[in-house]
């Protein structure tokens, strides 16, 4: 790796993004005395934002901790201030809130004297100037360098890397997504933590691969996200919460964007009769009237497959392709070589044999398709025990779709073929 130049007169801040404001009016300071200031405020999460992060860390001359009970609850931030400390960075805390115990402060803290900057007023200036001024000469980057904190992971994080992959989302990715999100929102959460929710969900919304089910339940997500963050109903202020994984430039409050009109979906989306609304409760998530019973298998690796119970159509019409379709190999071959065998008799007899040979090849064919019918699912879960998969449990769906669902509502961890 190719040596970094520390650049001069260069600043990096630490923050926590709910202090964003008042981190503001210190850059200005920081700038009115003729200083580069980085502070992250344009990036979004993940492995790339991380490392831009540190890029800088290593860039600067002086290393500012923004002194905050935001700040010092943020893994994000005292990840930063760690590696600045192996750095041997110049560390320069400003106490910018009254509510920060600093006979209590981390040990890459405690042992530095802080500025008082609470008032940002002319005097915390003075102090500020003084500070800089009296700090020694930048130490040069180690060589070599220090090992690099890993990335601050956390659920938001997890769920920002899902919702901003550029892979096609399955119809199952993306109501695990919905679902899982609706898990969270037991009330607990913090207002900078429900708007982070509510801009991940507008992310989502905004995919071109959303299907039209997954995007009305979006709309009753926000609904409920709203409902939580202000108990009444109005609408929540969008300014943005770092919340170690996430960054926008654009801090004003903003409305939730009107949903666009999505055409209908055809099969494979998530439909009434699977799944009525996930906004309700999970159980209840059933079109009872059209109801079936449905198994559902789950692999070691984490491969779930769901068999619907009794009488399978689709075996009856299709025969030895829905076998193959459905990997039962030895079956599928077997039918479709009995197929071919009679074709080739019949081919080579005339006359009444030749009749004969047809009416006995219809007469199986029907005879193989009752039985493929009433048999085919009890095939199906033989064959992927045989595989590894293990029962899990036994639900009622319109869909194999609202099955999947209803299983991935109560697991974490499944992916689905």
């Amino acid at each position: 790796m190719e040596q970094e130049i520390i650049q001069k007169n260069s600043v990096f801040i630490s923050y926590n993004r709910r202090d964003l404001e008042t981190v503001k009016t210190l850059t200005g300071d920081l700038e009115e005395l003729g200083y580069s200031v980085w502070f992250d405020q344009a990036l979004t999460g993940g492995q790339n934002w991380w490392d831009h992060i540190l890029e800088n860390i290593r860039k600067s001359e002086i290393f500012i901790f923004a002194l905050t009970p935001n700040s010092l609850e943020s893994e994000a931030c005292l990840e930063e201030i760690g590696y600045a400390n192996k750095l041997k960075k110049l560390i320069l805390p400003v106490l910018l809130s009254d509510k920060v115990n600093v006979s209590r402060l981390p040990s890459a803290l405690n042992e530095i004297q802080y500025i008082d900057s609470r008032q940002q007023d002319k005097d915390a200036f003075k102090r500020l100037v003084k500070a800089i001024k009296n700090l020694p000469t930048p130490n040069p980057l180690p060589d070599p360098l220090p090992e690099p904190p890993v990335i601050p992971v956390s659920y938001l994080s997890i769920l920002q890397e899902k919702i901003l992959a550029t892979k096609t989302l399955s119809f199952e990715e993306q109501a695990a997504i919905v679902l899982d999100v609706k898990k969270r929102l037991n009330g607990n959460q913090s207002p900078e933590d429900l708007s982070e929710i509510q801009e991940l969900l507008h992310r989502l919304r905004q995919r071109d691969d959303l299907l039209a089910k997954t995007a009305d339940e979006i709309d009753l997500l926000f609904k409920k996200v709203i409902v939580n963050d202000t108990g009444h109903g109005a609408a929540i202020d969008q300014n943005r919460t770092r919340n170690d994984n996430y960054k926008d430039t654009n801090n004003q409050p903003e409305e939730p964007k009107k949903p666009e009109k999505i055409p209908p979906v055809e099969s494979g989306s998530w439909t009434n009769e699977a799944n009525n609304s996930v906004n309700q409760d999970v159980g209840a998530a059933i079109n009872l009237k059209n109801a079936k019973q449905y198994k559902v298998f789950q692999h070691p690796s984490g491969l779930v497959e769901v068999v619907k119970q009794g009488w399978s159509w689709p075996a009856f019409f299709f025969g030895g392709l829905w076998a193959l379709y459905k990997k039962l190999w030895a079956i599928g071959g077997a039918l479709l070589g009995i197929a071919i065998f009679i074709q080739l008799i019949a081919l080579d007899s005339y006359g009444e044999e030749a009749q004969a040979i047809s009416a006995f090849g219809s007469i199986v064919s029907i005879v193989v398709s009752v039985v493929l019918g009433m048999n085919g699912n009890s095939w199906r879960e033989s064959n992927l025990l045989s595989k590894g998969y293990q029962f899990k449990t036994t639900l009622s769906a319109a869909t194999p779709e609202g099955a999947m669902a209803l299983y991935l509502s109560s697991i974490k961890g499944a992916r689905f073929e």
